[in-house]
C-alpha cells in the first residue's frame, strides 16, 4: 500500500509527525504499522461523514493511537456532532480550517468541539485576526493550518515562532517542479527566514516562469 512506502519514506527524511489524508481504517492501520507509536500520527478526513457514521469510525479508528481526527464530521460548522465524536470515541478532534473569523472560533470553542483549533493565516483574514484567535484559544492547542507554498506558509512559520512554538509546521509531503521559495520548504527541520518582512522573497525566475 502505498500510504505505508511513503510513510516509510518520510520517516527515513527525518520527520517527526505524520498527517494522512485518508477514510478508510486499512490505510490508517498501514501507515500505523510502519509509524512507531512514539511518532504522533494525525489523521484529517476533510469532513467526510455524516454524525452517526463520524462516530462509528472514530471508534473504529481509536486502535490506531491518533493523535487527532481532523474535521470528521460534515457540515464543519456541527460543533455538537464534533463534540459527541470526540467524546464517544476518547479521540481527540481538531477543526478550524473552514473558519474564517475569530467569531466562529469563540463559537467552536464554546462548544468545547476540539482539543486542536486549526487557524489558517490566509483564511482568518491575516496576522492580526491569527493572533486574537490564539488570544482566545486558552483552553486548547494552537495547530496552525498552513499546507501552502507561498506567502502564507512563511506568515505560518513567524506565527508559530512567535506565539505557539510547540506547534509544528504543517506541508504537503510532494514535489513541486519549482517552488517560490528554493531551499526553504519540502524538508523535515525548516528555519524561519530573518530578513524584513515575511522573511524571504519570491524567487522571480518562477514567476516568469509560470506567469500566465
Amino acid at each position: 500500500m502505498q500510504v505505508a512506502q511513503y510513510c516509510e519514506r518520510a520517516l527515513a527524511e527525518g520527520y517527526t509527525a505524520v498527517k494522512l489524508h485518508e477514510v478508510t481504517d486499512a490505510a490508517v492501520a498501514a501507515a500505523r504499522k510502519m509509524i512507531p507509536g512514539r511518532i504522533p500520527l494525525m489523521l484529517d478526513v476533510n469532513c467526510e461523514w455524516n454524525r452517526d457514521d463520524a462516530l462509528r469510525m472514530a471508534q473504529q479508528l481509536r486502535r490506531h493511537d491518533l493523535h487527532w481526527l481532523e474535521e470528521p464530521v460534515f457540515p464543519p460548522e456541527d460543533f455538537a456532532a464534533l463534540r459527541s465524536v470526540g467524546e464517544s470515541s476518547g479521540v481527540a478532534t481538531a477543526a478550524g480550517e473552514n473558519l474564517c473569523f475569530a467569531t466562529q472560533f469563540t463559537a467552536l470553542l464554546g462548544a468545547r468541539a476540539v482539543k486542536f483549533a486549526q487557524p489558517s493565516v490566509t483564511k482568518v483574514g491575516g496576522i492580526t485576526e491569527f493572533l486574537k484567535i490564539v488570544e482566545l484559544a486558552t483552553a486548547v492547542r494552537i495547530a496552525p493550518y498552513s499546507p501552502y507554498f507561498g506567502p502564507g506558509a512563511l506568515a505560518t512559520l513567524h506565527l508559530i515562532a512567535a506565539k505557539v512554538p510547540e506547534a509544528r509546521f504543517e506541508h504537503f509531503y510532494l514535489w513541486p517542479e519549482a517552488t517560490l521559495y528554493p531551499g526553504w520548504f519540502g524538508k523535515s527541520v525548516i528555519e524561519v527566514p530573518q530578513d524584513p518582512g515575511l522573511g524571504v522573497d519570491p524567487d522571480p525566475d518562477v514567476i516568469r516562469r509560470y506567469r500566465t
